[in-house]
């Protein structure tokens, strides 16, 4: 009478180091998207708590300038989002909930706010002119406040050219209807996050 063996073969083994490995690259390959999705969805939270505290604002201070005639957004705490503070639940809300520490310490903040400079500036003239192409329509989706974090993050920033070249950035945005949109859009690249993290 012959007795059975007890054991794996060398096949059964390598099958099922196979499945494993095929189990682990899918995981890891759903992590990083799963971890951007919800560093999306925080970022869309924080830019809603930044419209209200600019609605606030636009209530506390009658009379306040607009970004454009087609953008009903004050145009002072625009250039100093510093002003918003009191209307904020902290200084944090002013990042990206994914804004890395070593941006928080270069950056005012992680978001770019679109606003026109003093009028008695030198780039007031060629800037309302770049305004006026933005916001000729009241229902202009570009972005009045956007944070290039998401993108920032994805580019070493020896890479960074090509992501430049090849791609518009990946943002978060509100646009002048108050709107809280994510997705590609052609911005101007106002914080190379990438780049500061690395000095």
């Amino acid at each position: 009478m012959r007795l059975r063996q007890v054991g794996f073969t060398l096949t059964e083994t390598l099958v099922v180091i196979g499945i494993i490995a095929l189990l682990a690259a899918i995981t890891l390959a759903v992590y990083p998207r799963t971890k951007v999705t919800a560093g999306v969805t925080a970022c869309k939270q924080r830019l809603s708590q930044i419209h209200m505290a600019l609605e606030m604002y636009k209530s506390d201070h009658p009379g306040y300038m607009p970004v454009h005639e087609n953008v009903d957004f004050p145009a002072e705490p625009m250039r100093r989002p510093d002003a918003l503070l009191p209307y904020l639940k902290s200084p944090d809300m002013l990042y990206c909930p994914i804004c890395p520490p070593c941006a928080k310490k270069k950056l005012m903040s992680s978001y770019v706010f679109t606003v026109l400079p003093e009028e008695n500036s030198g780039l007031y003239k060629s800037a309302k002119a770049q305004f006026d192409d933005w916001f000729v329509s009241p229902e202009s989706d570009y972005p009045v406040i956007h944070c290039l974090v998401h993108d920032e993050l994805h580019f070493y920033p020896s890479e960074r050219h090509l992501a430049e070249l090849l791609n518009p950035p990946y943002v978060v945005w509100i646009n002048s209807k108050g709107a809280i949109k994510s997705g590609r859009f052609n911005v101007f690249r106002g914080h190379d996050i990438a780049h500061e993290c690395a000095k």
